[in-house]
């Protein structure tokens, strides 16, 4: 197997292992944010077992949640920061497959900046960019208002304290009638970013090397969309797959390059760029172009 095809595995592999995390880390901070959420609500007055609206308890409401989005958002940066990690592990095999056809090139390391920076860091001071990507997609605002409100109709509806509690843990923790709170907040902004990066490092880079053909690969999976179906395995040529934004599937994200997002949300597949050389080699072994199945 030629080096660059064992890096189009290893692209695939990062990114589904990446992707297995991030959801293992949003369910451990979902964990922690109920930790910080029972300990305000367990702090309310009562009488006989049921929450009075005072204003004590309204103050308390207020200056927890406040700390509470505080304490969430400073744990969404360190996972931002994470998965910027895994941006930079990304970027550095598909460097490595694009110096089997050009090894030696400023393009790379001005790609670098230019990307990470476009997704929300800044490779130079090692930190989330505001207003980028990583801070926009795990802004924690939402959530915490919506735990505000939720404790605050608890207050005004006297509610018995151990049931309001019991009840909010069910629809606030991962459990095996579904996601919780964060994890449905955040997992897909989590789960897409990964395939994404790579392909506009692909895309990019790609460019700039002026490449004009591309292998439509990834994993099938029950919920493959017929768009992907019909491409996986397939080499492509520039135009045809610019061409693509014109047309309609189910599962088409209005506005965004296809070469980027492919089918759509949660799509597993991916393009890898190729020079003459590897396009003669792939249709040499039956690898068909511009053609769907």
């Amino acid at each position: 197997m030629p080096k660059w095809e064992d890096i189009i595995k290893r692209r695939e592999s990062i990114i589904a292992d990446a992707e297995t995390e991030a959801t293992k880390r949003l369910r451990g901070i979902e964990g922690e944010a109920w930790g910080f959420v029972a300990d305000l609500i367990s702090g309310l007055d009562t009488v006989e077992g049921k929450i009075v609206f005072r204003v004590g308890n309204i103050r308390r409401v207020q200056t927890g949640v406040e700390r509470f989005r505080f304490w969430f958002q400073l744990r969404l940066w360190d996972f931002g920061q994470w998965i910027a990690n895994r941006f930079l592990s990304l970027f550095g095999l598909n460097v490595s497959y694009f110096k089997t056809i050009k090894k030696e090139s400023s393009i790379y390391d001005n790609a670098r900046k230019l990307i990470l920076l476009r997704w929300g860091w800044d490779v130079e001071k090692n930190e989330i960019v505001p207003g980028g990507f990583l801070a926009n997609a795990f802004n924690v605002q939402s959530v915490a208002e919506s735990v505000g409100q939720r404790i605050m109709a608890g207050l005004s509806g006297g509610m018995d304290l151990k049931t309001f509690t019991k009840t909010f843990k069910q629809d606030f923790v991962t459990n095996p009638q579904g996601n919780g709170v964060i994890v449905k907040q955040f997992e897909r902004a989590a789960f897409d970013s990964f395939q994404t990066f790579d392909r506009t490092v692909q895309n990019q880079i790609g460019q700039e090397l002026e490449l004009g053909y591309a292998l439509y690969s990834g994993t099938e999976i029950k919920t493959s969309r017929a768009f992907c179906k019909a491409r996986n395995g397939i080499i492509y040529s520039r135009a045809l797959i610019d061409s693509w934004n014109s047309l309609n599937w189910d599962g088409k994200i209005p506005g965004a390059d296809v070469k980027e997002v492919l089918g759509g949300f949660r799509c597993r597949h991916h393009l890898s760029w190729l020079s003459s050389e590897m396009v003669e080699l792939l249709k040499k072994r039956g690898v068909k172009v511009d053609v769907y199945d």
